[in-house]
């Protein structure tokens, strides 16, 4: 999904800069998950961000568990 528009961005001196942008979000089934990656940048960063972007989002890819009902059962790991 790509939506283009007017968005606000920081700029390296804390200002608030209104700029055309982009927010591109990426949607793959993986191993039967669902990962979902997210990029919003300044319209004139255009191709190297969104050549970043689709290079990262098409790369992606799962290892399911070798036991997925023992992984289902472990508990959560701490923060």
């Amino acid at each position: 999904m790509k939506v283009e528009g007017n968005q606000n961005f920081v700029d390296w001196g804390g200002n608030v800069k209104t700029a055309p942008g982009v927010f591109e979000l990426y949607s793959k089934d993986i191993d039967g998950m669902r990962v979902m990656i997210a990029w919003r940048y300044q319209q004139k960063l255009n191709q190297g961000v969104a050549d970043a972007a689709r290079l990262t989002a098409g790369s992606i890819i799962g290892a399911a568990p070798a036991d997925p009902a023992a992984a289902a059962a472990a508990p959560a790991a701490a923060e």
